[in-house]
């Protein structure tokens, strides 16, 4: 037991110790787990106390300072204990899926559930890194310092992972480096219920998982068969529907076919959620927002550490992103042989995403003058896939040191990786990351813009210059909504108003709306107004419902191109078409006498803040002529006004001032510009023109 001096502290559920010195001791214990708590009598300190575990575990606290401090930590401490009294029923059932106790038992593993390494097979040979002597420290330690829930963290434990997890310990040993076992015990039927509720449910994850699960770790041979397709399919699945605004992301797969290979499927689900939601936030998303963030850290630190290689990089063009963004994604799946990648989790799990940073820095560092020589991308990833087909190579067989000729390639890889870069600490790589996140955030709209742009139908007539305009007019009014779910965010009727508001003289947003106009089911654009509407509803709204080419209530961009291009693209005839398709309620082709009444109304909304009084007299004029136009024959009762799209272009080709407007007027009303920002393109843009060109 470690004897060192820090910080000791009480949750709702959680009794949790970090050392003064870092990596010294470190513990998370679950207030369940704790049998009893007695005083010690110890003269060094002001109060002292002694918790026992679960597990026979004594931990002794020596409280510094005040005794009043202590005496305010020991009753927190009492009236949580005395909440989580209700959570130890369920403790030995769960203590019944750790391996851990099997160890210290010696009982039959037979009934415990596994991975599918059990069965299949395990990619890391058990004789060489968990032999007798090898285990047998592991059963030292967890007697002496806990196991699974009430593990304590010191170094040797840390020794212990570098010489090697046993093939059956190493799935527990992993969930608690990342600290899912603690979700695991906390919701022991989580896992199994929510596979029942979705057992027939179907969704976009759903489909993007089957197409995904022949390509995971194929060269396992486990997942060429329905066995081990089956687990990764309800692992899958699961995360999808307990997490629907992440749902599935490609490399999920990957991460989650390694994992089942120690892990039983309830095991790798929160292992998986765990990564997903808490050590790589933002790794598996449709924006890829963290991993991309985390290259642009990296090539920050390959220019600090190897800036030989930087230099001749970028003297190449050769985008290093573009290759290591799949080892960071797949925790290097993608790229090393699995037995190699197994070894790699071990540390991951315990030291966190700094050992991607490291392990890269080293494969680039040993491999470095090499690496010079690569005239451009395609040479750079051959030379590194010739590197990782070395690694099992003996370094020195031929040595009279009987340990220097154990040593592989990639021993020699994770020794670099552990000496060579002391400044790539976890501190380090925090800043960087809140140092570099607005490029980043920059850099992932820019691409959003390209892609949209790039996969219109139709460009509306726009060069593209004014598009790129009308995305920023478009993006900066739904900046702020909330969009997981959706793969390209949509303007409902208030942002359309404020999209205008933005782009014309004549509206003023959610303003116009006025008191006496729209209730808040018309607001949200899902139902007509039952009560007498404003004339900015019968402009603004029937816009917005022409447009709404999908009838969802929602405008796409494609939607709002098309908008403006009838507007600003087209002519005098196509703009009074557009006011007549508009007004033309019943959609026959006539405009009855209401129609022309809410297109006058709508002409008045638009006048309304011009100068000019001669746009009254031509709207009065316009009725007169309207009458006079009227479409002879119309079968009406009582002689209702009748206008035909012919007849308006007429009245209105009539009118000076009409005219001018459809010709030139509405159009100007429109100015769509570019708001000031910077246009600089981030260092995270050349990641994306690497990988989404």
């Amino acid at each position: 037991m470690v004897d060192c001096r820090g910080r000791v502290y009480v949750s709702e559920t959680y009794m949790t110790f970090v050392s003064e010195q870092p990596g010294e001791c470190k513990m998370v214990l679950p207030l369940y787990t704790v049998r009893r708590v007695e005083r010690v009598d110890d003269f060094k300190h002001s109060l002292s106390i002694a918790v026992i575990f679960w597990h026979q575990m004594r931990v002794v606290i020596g409280f510094e300072g005040l005794a009043r401090e202590g005496q305010q930590f020991c009753m927190a401490l009492r009236d949580q204990l005395r909440i989580q009294v209700q959570h130890v029923a369920r403790l030995r059932a769960f203590l019944d899926t750790c391996y851990s106790e099997v160890m210290l038992r010696d009982d039959e593993a037979s009934r415990l559930p596994s991975g599918l390494g059990k069965q299949f097979g395990y990619p890391v040979d058990d004789k060489r890194y968990a032999d007798a002597v090898t285990v047998a420290a592991w059963r030292h330690y967890f007697e002496e310092n806990g196991r699974n829930l009430t593990l304590i963290r010191t170094p040797q434990l840390y020794r212990l992972i570098k010489t090697g997890v046993p093939n059956r310990l190493r799935g527990e040993v992993w969930e608690l480096g990342c600290g899912s076992i603690y979700h695991r015990c906390s919701y022991p039927t989580h896992y199994r219920e929510i596979l029942r509720e979705n057992h027939n449910n179907v969704s976009l994850s759903t489909t993007e998982i089957e197409k995904d699960l022949n390509r995971s770790l194929p060269e396992y041979p486990a997942y060429q068969t329905s066995e081990g397709i089956c687990r990764l399919r309800r692992v899958l699945t699961a995360y999808a529907w307990h997490n629907p605004e992440l749902g599935y992301c490609q490399a999920m797969n990957i991460v989650a076919s390694t994992l089942l290979i120690y892990m039983s499927e309830e095991q790798a689900f929160w292992a998986l959620a765990t990564l997903c939601e808490q050590s790589l936030p933002g790794y598996y998303n449709t924006s890829m927002y963290g991993a991309l963030l985390d290259q642009v850290i990296f090539e920050d630190m390959v220019k600090k550490e190897l800036p030989e290689l930087a230099a001749h990089l970028e003297t190449r063009d050769i985008q290093l992103s573009a290759i290591t963004l799949p080892w960071f994604l797949s925790l290097f799946a993608h790229a090393l042989p699995l037995p190699f990648v197994i070894r790699i989790l071990d540390r991951f799990f315990v030291d966190g995403p700094r050992v991607l940073f490291l392990v890269s820095l080293a494969i680039l560092k040993i491999n470095g003058e090499k690496l010079q020589q690569a005239r451009d991308d395609m040479e750079f990833t051959d030379l590194l896939k010739e590197y990782f087909a070395t690694l099992d190579i003996l370094l020195h067989p031929n040595s009279t040191n009987v340990r220097l000729r154990t040593i592989t390639g990639f021993d020699r890889l994770l020794l670099v990786a552990t000496q060579d870069f002391p400044d790539v600490t976890d501190s380090t790589i925090t800043i960087l990351r809140k140092a570099q996140q607005s490029k980043v955030i920059h850099g992932i709209e820019d691409l959003n813009k390209r892609s949209l742009i790039r996969n219109l139908a139709t460009n509306g007539r726009f060069n593209r210059d004014e598009l790129d305009t009308i995305y920023e007019c478009y993006h900066r009014v739904l900046y702020y909504k909330h969009n997981d779910e959706e793969t390209e965010p949509t303007m409902d009727f208030p942002m359309f108003l404020e999209f205008l508001a933005s782009v014309t003289r004549w509206c003023r947003g959610k303003e116009d709306l006025g008191d006496d106009g729209l209730d808040e089911a018309l607001v949200r654009g899902k139902t007509r107004p039952r009560r007498k509407s404003t004339p900015t509803y019968h402009f603004t709204k029937r816009l917005f419902d022409h447009f709404d080419s999908n009838l969802t209530g929602e405008l796409t961009f494609q939607d709002v191109v098309l908008f403006l291009s009838v507007i600003l693209k087209g002519d005098l005839m196509s703009r009074i078409e557009l006011f007549f398709k508009l007004h033309d309620t019943d959609s026959d082709g006539l405009l009855t006498k209401q129609d022309v009444v809410n297109f006058t109304d709508s002409l008045l909304y638009v006048f309304r803040f011009e100068r000019e009084h001669h746009y009254l007299r031509s709207i009065s004029t316009f009725l007169n002529h309207a009458n006079e136009y009227s479409e002879p024959g119309c079968d009406t009762e009582n002689g209702e006004l009748r206008l035909s799209l012919p007849s308006l272009r007429l009245v209105i080709l009539s009118d000076e001032v009409l005219e001018r407007f459809f010709d030139q007027g509405f159009a100007a009303s429109f100015n769509i510009q570019r708001s000031v920002v910077d246009k600089r393109r981030s260092r995270a843009f050349g990641i994306f023109d690497a990988l989404w060109a």
